[in-house]
């Protein structure tokens, strides 16, 4: 049993509108604190073996790292579509959309202000903490007005489960995930730690990128390439065989309404593991190859390939891929997306 979810003033966005932190935990000492700009992720604790906790993702101490330029999208719920989306401009049911290009020329994780950088309206349903987020029409060249919930769950076996919801007055495109960047030895704790995870995917193909890591239509088989993590594989015995680590989506078994094994990942020397169970399509596997020293909790440097990310999601490009599992909503439809990383100790 979960104990009360409590809540606390964390800080102030950029207008000066508070923030507040909300904090779960169970009796065997597994913690998780969210904080409602951006439905984010702060901070994951986690039992382990010495008696002590572990805090397994990256994240900053106060609303001055989250709103600051090089926040990596720390912890965050990310949409209305994410992932890379060009070309930026296509016919969507008989009207023009023309989504923001953030990032070069396309659009990144939602545009300028997507949803990483909202206050989420926040409600404590029993062991539920269910965040809000209405998406007017045409923000940031999206149709319709979305409404967006993002609800975080913890259990006692340790898991935390994430469940995204959407509905639309128009029709418009939809594709949340989660951003948190995991390191099972610690956020402080690196890429000489991080390479000594393994990792294990359950995806025979990923999507094939072009050279500006958009996604175009092609599939790629990864057997008999560093892509193949079909098996546990520890990090450093492929990343030799990669130009700047995995940044990269797998193909899962069709969405449903059950979840199933996405991805595993351990860390031997603390005896800790973790599962992702999910509905989605797809999960991006990405290894912060982007980072360069960030300065995060407790002072922390976080630098390349610090951590990993394992964003379940629908197919990157899909509103220009129309092969791609459609990321569509209609009026009277709902999306529905769910993830749960689930906690255990390392069979090894």
């Amino acid at each position: 049993m979960a104990a009360p979810i409590s809540k606390e003033l964390f800080g102030k966005d950029g207008d000066g509108n508070p923030v507040h932190k909300f904090t779960m935990k169970n009796k065997s000492g597994f913690s998780v604190e969210v904080i409602d700009y951006g439905a984010a992720i702060k901070n994951l604790l986690l039992p382990s073996k010495n008696g002590g906790t572990t805090d397994v993702v990256l994240g900053f101490d106060s609303m001055e790292g989250y709103l600051s330029e090089v926040n990596p999208y720390f912890g965050a719920t990310v949409g209305r579509v994410a992932n890379r989306t060009k070309p930026t401009n296509f016919d969507f049911h008989g009207h023009k959309v023309a989504l923001t290009q953030n990032v070069e020329d396309f659009h990144l994780h939602g545009g300028f202000k997507g949803f990483d950088k909202v206050i989420w309206q926040s409600e404590i349903s029993g062991d539920k903490l269910i965040m809000t987020y209405v998406s007017k029409d045409g923000e940031e060249g999206y149709p319709g007005t979305l409404t967006a919930t993002t609800s975080f769950q913890i259990t006692s076996d340790n898991s935390l489960k994430i469940v995204f919801k959407a509905t639309t007055d128009k029709p418009t495109i939809v594709n949340l995930t989660n951003h948190s960047y995991f390191n099972l030895a610690g956020h402080a704790a690196g890429s000489q730690a991080l390479m000594q995870h393994k990792v294990k995917i359950v995806g025979n193909e990923i999507t094939k990128l072009n050279s500006e890591l958009v996604a175009e239509g092609e599939k790629m088989d990864v057997t008999g390439t560093a892509y193949d993590l079909r098996a546990p594989t520890q990090l450093g015995s492929v990343f030799s065989n990669l130009e700047n680590g995995f940044d990269v989506n797998y193909c899962l078994t069709p969405h449903s309404d059950e979840e199933k094994l996405a991805a595993s990942v351990s860390y031997e020397p603390l005896g800790l593991a973790m599962e992702v169970h999910t509905t989605a399509p797809g999960v991006q596997f990405y290894t912060s190859n982007a980072i360069d020293k960030i300065v995060g909790k407790g002072g922390a440097s976080y630098t390349k390939n610090a951590a990993l990310c394992l964003e379940t999601q629908h197919f990157p490009n899909a509103a220009n891929v129309k092969t791609f599992p459609s990321i569509e909503l209609l009026p009277g439809g709902e999306y529905m997306h769910q993830v749960t990383y689930k906690f255990t100790k390392s069979s090894s």
